[in-house]
């Protein structure tokens, strides 16, 4: 019911009454988590730890308040240590490869999501491979995230965002027809995301078929009127089809909604 002083008044009452079980530790931590009373909130976690040491759940609570409490240092070397225990924990590689990722240690965070991957959890692989192709992506390494990307899709045919990140990763590989594919299947699944077709509207800029990228930036623009790289996509297309005015004006919009940002 939201009231967490009277639940943890009353978890305290059951750890004075039983002393040695866990599980009133665990939980207690849990509320004082919820509450953000973090240095409680480890206490009570080290305490049902301490109690049961052969226990998963408590430790990887620990884990969670020393995250949500800034300490990732502390929070890795407890994940690492609980990974010793349970070495088929696929959820402290998960939280693992998270820490790393924060700490901006990607290869690190890279290498333990993919070993949470290969453990085949019944839930969260979609956001498993998200988070790796993200991390390939922001260094650079684009046949790393078309793999992860891949697998996502796989996994959640059925989700516009994933067709739509692996088709950007296609074109920063110069894989236009492919990409031009998963936009296709995007837009299949949701006819409604603007970014969608300001991408299409990029690889036949690309390409140099301008009229089909005018085409897919003005429908970018009938769902987003001030969508920036629309109106430079437009401007651009317009310009190469030897339409000055309109190339100009569109150029124009382009630069004040730039400005406007940019003051913003």
């Amino acid at each position: 019911n939201g009231d967490l002083a009277d639940a943890a008044q009353r978890l305290s009452t059951a750890i004075e009454l039983a002393p040695d079980r866990a599980e009133p530790h665990r939980l207690l931590g849990l509320v004082q988590l919820a509450a953000r009373r973090y240095d409680e909130a480890i206490d009570a976690m080290r305490a049902a730890v301490r109690i049961d040491p052969r226990d998963e759940r408590p430790r990887i609570d620990l884990a969670d308040a020393l995250v949500a409490s800034g300490r990732l240092e502390e929070a890795a070397r407890q994940l690492t240590e609980t990974l010793t225990v349970f070495q088929a924990s696929g959820r402290a590689r998960y939280l693992l490869g998270l820490v790393y990722q924060r700490q901006g240690r990607y290869p690190q965070a890279r290498q333990e999501l993919a070993r949470a991957a290969s453990m085949k959890p019944l839930l969260g692989m979609n956001s498993i491979f998200q988070t790796i192709g993200a991390l390939a992506r922001s260094q650079q390494e684009y046949e790393a995230a078309i793999e992860a990307f891949s697998s996502r899709v796989d996994l959640v045919p059925n989700d516009p965002r994933a067709h739509l990140e692996l088709g950007e990763m296609f074109v920063r590989q110069g894989r236009h027809d492919e990409a031009l594919a998963e936009f296709a299947a995007s837009l299949m699944l949701d006819r409604s995301r603007p970014e969608v077709y300001t991408s299409i509207a990029q690889v036949h800029l690309r390409e140099g078929r301008f009229e089909k990228a005018s085409e897919a930036a003005r429908q970018a623009l009938t769902l987003d009127g001030m969508n920036k790289e629309a109106h430079y996509l437009l401007a651009t297309s317009l310009l190469r089809l030897g339409l000055e005015t309109e190339g100009r004006r569109q150029l124009e919009v382009y630069q004040r909604l730039q400005t406007e940002a940019t003051a913003a």
